[in-house]
């Protein structure tokens, strides 16, 4: 790995890097031939989203408060000493918080800070001597956004007023308001093209240069993407930021090349970033990190990789940098996938190259698009019992029983959930029984009552939505990946169209009504609602009293589904197949689920057990704000009953909710007939039958 370019006084790599790999839609936008690694760096204390700059000589400056003043100092490494290295002498008093800062050419540094009810820009000499310092506007009526300051020391500061305008002001080298732009445009960030030249990113998707002729903008370049922050400038290239990746524009030949993603780096968006333009520090949440091209020479290059597949591997990076912390003969590199790269994906797969983890979270493209019913049938997933039968301390029995039953596709396991949602429906006890589950036949019933006028769902649920839903809870009744049996043609399947078909394909927009308000006035049967905290199960009893927990609506059985909040699965062709499960097995700890938080329904039977025994504090919801005659749901802390009630609720389940959207795409295609009158239940199932069982043989 390569030296940092800037001085950190010392500072050393804390820990094993983290490579990042790519999968852009476009490879001209992408940097493919460059890896780059991120390490934490160790500091003497802690820095809470201070401001960073960079000295004349290439150290690194932060801001640190001391005996009610702030100086500056240099980022220093753990045990050494920082007050023999006070940057200049210069002491900032009166100071609330300093928001930027600058050194300048000469060595001198610009702050931009807030004191009482007022922004002030203060500069100092490099002997530590106050040049000028001057208020730039009021507190209350405005909120700084950026701020920029050339080598020469004139200042571009912006913020937005009360009124929802955003202003440039520029500030003179000594301190005087030369003049001001403003007007509807969005300012997103504000730097100097080589130190000189302000350029301002405006409504997140255009550059433009500031005229200081006609003050105003000029030469404005519309980007293709949405960005928040922009960085840099030197060289006269640029970093813009959207959260998500660091995208690198070279201002004079328009070019943008994509360089990595936060996540996949396990680096969270910067609070500040400094850049030489090859090398990178950035500062987020309190930590340093450098972010570095790999040469092949540091410690990574000597380490095996495991690869981990994920569209959202932000939620497992605290996972994945521990274990590449302390593991000495792995490390995991991860490649984050967007919606664009579905396709470049399976290509590589067919080509032998899988991911050896793929980590899904809940609704995200991978359950969507790369469900491991469909990629466990068509042989690239392992069967992960294979890892629970041989692990000593976290066996089958670890596990809550019938949510592993639920999750397994025949006796093969492909994909694991760590943690779920129960997703239910409740209604009234004493209108719809005491008792859990129904029919589509039951409710079709219901619905044809001439008793109830109102609604099961609520009434914006138009026709599509419900065939979905319908779809989704119930897929594992109608396809069996492990056999490539198909009962679409089955009577429980007719029974679902003509569920659905009760429903009407459009909204009319007749009944406006918010749903928690078509619940309380009586006019909406049913709540489907997916719960992770006990307490919140008191939420129903407000609206029905006597709440009995149904179920979506099914063929047999209680229609409680199960909803991973988390999962993975493992390939079948990896080389390092218990390496992954070393990394993968820690989730399904009661220590992990301990260190974690239970938010949501832990699968680990042990976890299971301090869940239900923690005592969720009660709290409440605010509904109709934007309406007349709001009111507020309250609910108290966990109660035996709700313990009992979710008790029951995990023992109900037996079905996962699973997304195909080419299965739902077939079925909502082929069944329009039936649902407009031109053909029976039994033509179109036996076409949908047809279509679907091809399709399933072909994925297998």
């Amino acid at each position: 790995m390569s030296r940092a370019k800037f001085i950190i006084l010392s500072v050393a790599l804390a820990g094993t890097a983290l490579l990042v790999g790519c999968a852009g839609s476009d490879p001209a936008e992408l940097k493919s031939e460059v890896i780059y690694t991120a390490a934490e760096l160790e500091l003497s204390s802690e820095y809470d989203a201070t401001p960073v700059a960079a000295g004349t000589g290439g150290e690194l400056l932060t801001v640190r408060e001391t005996g009610g003043f702030r100086e500056v100092v240099p980022l220093k490494p753990a045990g050494a000493n920082q007050n023999d290295h006070v940057y200049s002498g210069i002491r900032l008093r009166n100071c609330d918080s300093v928001l930027s800062f600058s050194v300048l050419a000469d060595g001198g540094i610009v702050f931009i800070y807030a004191a009482d009810d007022v922004y002030k820009i203060s500069r100092y000499n490099a002997g530590g001597s106050a040049v000028f310092d001057t208020e730039i506007g009021e507190r209350s009526s405005n909120r700084y956004v950026t701020a920029a300051t050339s080598l020469a020391g004139e200042t571009y500061f912006v913020c937005s007023t009360d009124a929802g305008k955003f202003v440039l002001s520029v500030i003179s080298a000594t301190g005087s308001e030369l003049y001001t732009i403003s007007g509807n445009d969005v300012i997103n960030s504000v730097c100097l093209l080589n130190g000189e030249t302000p350029l301002v990113l405006i409504n997140g998707n255009t550059l433009a240069t500031v005229n200081t002729e006609k003050k105003d903008w000029s030469k404005r370049t519309t980007l293709s993407t949405v960005y928040n922050k922009m960085y840099g400038g030197e060289n006269g290239k640029i970093y813009l930021d959207n959260y998500k990746e660091l995208t690198e524009y070279d201002y004079a030949g328009k070019i943008s090349v994509r360089l990595f993603g936060w996540s996949a780096l396990g680096v969270p968006p910067p609070d500040w970033l400094i850049t030489t333009g090859e090398d990178f520090v950035i500062f987020s949440a309190g930590i340093l990190y450098s972010v570095l091209p790999d040469t092949g020479t540091g410690d990574a290059e000597t380490k095996e990789i495991i690869t981990l597949a994920s569209s959202n591997p932000a939620r497992i990076l605290s996972e994945i940098l521990a274990f590449n912390n302390t593991n000495s003969r792995y490390t995991i590199k991860v490649t984050e996938y967007s919606e664009d790269d579905i396709d470049r994906l399976l290509t590589q797969m067919t080509a032998g190259n899988t991911p050896d983890i793929f980590h899904y979270s809940m609704g995200d493209l991978f359950t969507r698009e790369l469900s491991s019913s469909k990629l466990g049938a068509a042989g690239y997933l392992t069967d992960l019992y294979r890892f629970l039968d041989s692990d000593k301390e976290l066996d089958r029995l670890s596990f809550q029983a019938n949510i592993l039953d639920a999750a397994a596709e025949g006796d093969r396991l492909y994909e694991l959930p760590y943690r779920f949602w129960i997703d239910t429906v409740a209604g009234s006890a004493s209108v719809l029984g005491p008792e859990a589950g129904r029919t589509f036949d039951e409710m079709r019933a219901k619905l044809e009552d001439l008793s109830f006028r109102g609604y099961l769902f609520g009434p914006g649920l138009i026709r599509e939505i419900v065939l979905e839903l319908a779809l989704f809870y119930n897929m594992s009744e109608y396809i069996d990946w492990s056999s490539g049996v198909c009962r679409f043609d089955s009577a429980e399947f007719r029974e679902l169209l003509e569920f659905v078909r009760l429903y009407a394909p459009e909204s009319n927009n007749a009944n406006t009504e918010n749903e928690l308000y078509s619940i309380k006035n009586g006019n909406q049967l049913l709540m489907r609602q997916k719960v992770g905290a006990k307490n919140f199960l008191q939420v129903f009893d407000f609206f029905f009293g006597d709440s009995v927990f149904i179920g979506f609506p099914t063929s047999a059985g209680v229609g409680n589904s199960i909803v991973y909040d988390g999962s993975f699965s493992v390939s079948s062709a990896t080389k390092n197949a218990e390496a992954a499960w070393s990394f993968i097995r820690e989730f399904y700890t009661p220590e992990h689920y301990e260190a974690e938080g239970f938010f949501v329904v832990p699968i680990n039977a042990d976890a299971l057990e301090i869940y239900c025994g923690i005592v969720e504090e009660g709290g409440k919801i605010g509904a109709g704000a934007e309406w007349e005659d709001g009111f507020t749901i309250e609910f108290g802390d966990t109660t035996e009953n709700d313990v009992r009630r979710i008790r029951e609720l995990i023992a109900s389940l037996d079905r996962v909710y699973r997304v195909d959207s080419t299965v739902f795409d077939i079925v909502w295609e082929d069944a329009q007939p039936f649902f407009c009158g031109d053909k029976s239940v039994d033509e179109v199932t036996a076409i949908i039958q047809s279509r679907i069982k091809l399709y399933v043989s072909e994925q297998r």
